[in-house]
């Protein structure tokens, strides 16, 4: 059965409350699930982060003028149909003993405390209590709403003590208290008790290895855990049958304003078949942006808003971590019925963190996917298009030599001795995806490898700190050492990757499988040196910009121009003569690279790099202060980063790459993928290219 504890919160205050509510509720070692209802409207947006990664989930909750916010909570749980039984708890109290055994109360009967509510989620009884509330003239409150419940449905109440006798006087063990003073049993005002047990809950909920979903589990544990399909997600007789693929008319894609999304959003228009395309855009709480105006921002940004059949757009506000993606429940109900395909592309990335640390990447990539499966069981089967990711099969190191290329993957691939949470996250996707079309869901899912800017202009977010990707390109380019050991070069360009995928996925004769997107053009990171000629000095000058700007304040313009040129100068580059330069684009450093006398110069001060072991990499690393990736150094060191791990498998990960290119399905339904497809290593060159230009956005001077 699926149950779960909600609690709610209207403001900030609340969310305060909720997550004191939580900290009480899993101090006591439930084995339910702990979610929120929020009220996105009235959160910050920092409450709003914080509240997702502590809870098990958060379910949109939009203000309502005609009923009040218990009442309105209330209601909104009614139909939540994919959990069993739902224990409502008022943000006004705390929990402190299990209260787990409540939920054997009769289901079929509501349950009232002081602070808690037991109900079972159904729509008819939903219709039944608003039928009943709507011949109210006044405002529909929590009281009138039990008044109802009490002379139309089966009621039991809790006494004062909460204790309730049921099933031959089995006992219910919990007791909810306000976070004021209560009085005990014998009357007496208990002081030190409530205050010693209230000092306990009030530490703060940190996102350390208990944060999470089931926060008490261990990482393996966890991940066999998150690897379930909800057992509520079947096709049921009256379920209507896909539609073929070449009759797929309207779509429903996650992940629009992320990177690949957009692509996959403007080359869909493009197909006569396609009619609509509802796009699901998280609203964002402190933005005045609507999210059509978010969404085609993101198109304009990357180029593709001119080229886009806007008619066939469709946006919805919502978020796919949250229960029916955040929808009021008529329009979900409406999606389920209208659309014929997913396009699932919202993705959380991490390239550093563990799975357990990090609890966005579960909400994302993990319950994201359930949500996603299960819309697609709804109403009418739904085709899926999932994104994956080629990190996937780190995850089975010791097991790849012996894994079929596309086959779909199993639980008993996860290496245990492996840490990489994106991986791991998106290896669960896939996993559910697989259970997915085991239940007749048909399900094509295509794993990603680093996704490179646009073909010809590299462009790309560079987001103010960048990612870890780009900043390990950088480092390696702009110091000329390369480790003797590297991964190989498989970034394709995101509109390479978005042209391959829709391609195969309308392919009627390509089977419902993995997909392994790797360049085809086999390179190995060995080979950017070639590069460090070109690039390698522009680099260290815009890296020593970045590190002179936790120095000096940019508004110093003189000052800070002089330090720049001083760490330029510590690492052999005399831009003394150029200081005026300097100075006029020093809100946007990469035009100084414009200027002929400061290119002729860095041309003069050529170097070509080396190759070294990997510990002498890490080592210089280490003590390489401007380099954006120095911040990693302690974690290449310790074995914690995933290039580490494929570096001591290099020759095992090289020959599997050549079997993907050669013998894999993009080869075989995709045959002129080479013809589009740029090497690596001119991947990795309109990337910088693009950095370098574009230099004030990845240290955000230019905002």
């Amino acid at each position: 059965m699926k149950e779960a504890y909600i609690t709610f919160a209207r403001n900030l205050r609340e969310a305060d409350d909720a997550l004191f509510i939580l900290k009480s509720i899993r101090d006591t070692k439930t084995s339910r699930q702990c979610l929120i209802l929020l009220d996105s409207e009235n959160c910050e947006d920092e409450s709003w982060d914080e509240l997702a990664i502590s809870f098990d989930g958060v379910i949109n909750l939009k203000s309502n003028g005609f009923y009040d916010s218990r009442c309105h909570a209330f209601l909104h749980c009614m139909t939540l149909v994919h959990f069993d039984r739902i224990c409502l708890v008022d943000p006004s109290a705390v929990v402190f003993r299990n209260m787990d055994d409540i939920f054997g109360t009769d289901a079929s009967k509501f349950v009232f405390g002081n602070g808690i509510t037991m109900l079972t989620p159904n729509i008819g009884t939903h219709q039944n209590l608003l039928n009943n509330l709507d011949g109210l003239e006044k405002q529909k409150t929590i009281d009138e709403l039990k008044r109802v419940m009490e002379q139309d449905f089966q009621v039991l109440k809790l006494d004062n003590k909460f204790h309730l006798d049921f099933d031959k006087e089995k006992l219910i063990s919990t007791k909810l208290v306000d976070k004021v003073e209560r009085l005990s049993t014998s009357g007496k005002t208990n002081v030190d008790s409530v205050a010693n047990k209230i000092s306990n809950l009030t530490s703060r909920i940190d996102d350390n290895e208990d944060s999470g979903n089931k926060h008490n589990l261990d990482k393996n544990t966890l991940v066999v855990e998150d690897s379930k399909l909800w057992k509520h997600i079947q096709l049921h007789p009256t379920t209507k049958p896909y539609v073929p693929l070449g009759e797929i008319k309207t779509i429903f894609l996650t992940g629009g304003t992320g990177f690949l999304g957009p692509y996959m959003i403007q080359q869909l228009t493009k197909m006569p078949q396609i009619e609509k395309i509802f796009c699901l855009v998280r609203a964002l709480p402190k933005s005045t942006e609507s999210t059509l105006a978010r969404l085609h921002s993101r198109l304009k940004f990357l180029d593709l808003f001119d080229i886009t059949d806007l008619s066939k757009l469709h946006v919805v506000d919502g978020d796919v971590s949250l229960d029916n993606f955040g929808l009021e429940l008529p329009m979900y109900e409406f999606l389920s019925r209208e659309v014929d395909a997913i396009v699932h592309f919202a993705v959380r990335s991490d390239h550093v963190r563990s799975y357990k640390n990090l609890s966005m990447l579960q909400s994302i990539n993990v319950t994201g996917t359930q949500r996603v499966i299960q819309f697609a069981a709804e109403h009418k089967v739904k085709w899926i298009n999932n994104a994956s990711s080629m990190v996937c099969f780190l995850q089975n190191m010791s097991k790849i030599k012996h894994l079929e290329l596309e086959s779909w993957p199993e639980l008993r691939d996860f290496d245990l001795k492996i840490s990489f949470g994106y991986g791991i996250s998106k290896l669960i996707g896939d996993i559910l995806i697989r259970q997915a079309v085991e239940i007749g869901i048909p399900c094509k899912s295509f794993r990603f490898p680093i996704v490179s800017g646009a073909t010809v202009t590299g462009k790309q977010d560079l987001d103010g700190t960048s990612n870890h990707l780009m900043k390990r390109v950088i480092h390696l380019v702009s110091t000329g050492i390369v480790p003797d050991k590297t991964i190989p070069l498989v970034q394709i360009p995101v509109d390479v990757c978005a042209k391959i995928c829709i391609s195969i996925f309308f392919n009627e004769d390509a089977p419902l499988s993995m997909y392994n997107l790797l360049n085809p053009h086999l390179q190995r990171e060995i080979a950017l040196l070639e590069l460090v000629p070109e690039l390698g000095k522009q680099l260290v000058i815009i890296q020593l910009y970045g590190f002179a700007l936790k120095e000096v304040a940019l508004n110093e313009t003189e000052r800070f121009v002089a330090y720049w040129i001083q760490l330029c100068k510590n690492n052999g580059l005399d831009l003394q003569p150029f200081k005026e330069i300097l100075l006029e684009f020093v809100t946007d450093p990469g035009k100084i690279f414009e200027n002929e006398g400061i290119l002729e110069y860095l041309k003069s001060q050529i170097f070509h790099g080396d190759i070294v072991h990997y510990g002498k990499f890490v080592e210089y690393l280490k003590t390489c202060e401007m380099s954006m990736l120095h911040p990693y150094a302690e974690l290449y060191d310790s074995g914690g980063s995933y290039y580490h791990m494929t570096q001591r498998s290099d020759e095992l990960i090289e020959e599997f790459v050549g079997k993907v290119v050669k013998r894999g399905y993009v080869t075989k339904y995709f045959p002129n993928w080479k013809e589009v497809t740029p090497t690596g290593l001119e991947c990795v060159r309109n990337d910088l290219n693009y950095t370098v230009k574009n230099a004030k956005d990845l240290f955000q001077t230019g905002r």
